[in-house]
């Protein structure tokens, strides 16, 4: 888990973000995971989901990456956006 929504996934030649839907909250670091999905192929949507011992949660979307620094990059930019995206609504709410 890299937070509450996204997940890292090494599947030795390929490297994957998924995002949950809301409502995932025991999700845990685990060596092994279970996927389900139609025509058994996981590319997101409400039908797939990702199951460990602790949860099973539906994946929202699903990221292929080259690589792993590949992967956290792009979640680490996207990470660094929301906060200055955040900040910037912060600072014009309190202009009002």
């Amino acid at each position: 888990m890299l937070d509450d929504r996204v997940v890292s996934i090494d599947a030795d030649r390929e490297y994957y973000l998924a995002t949950l839907w809301p409502g995932c909250h025991n999700i845990t670091t685990s060596m092994r995971v279970l996927f389900s999905g139609g025509f058994g192929e996981i590319c997101g949507g409400s039908m797939n989901k990702i199951h460990t011992r602790g949860d099973s949660c539906n994946i929202k979307q699903l990221f292929e990456f080259e690589n792993r620094e590949q992967a956290f990059e792009t979640y680490n930019a996207v990470q660094a956006k929301r906060k200055e995206l955040k900040e910037k609504a912060e600072a014009e709410a309190k202009q009002k």
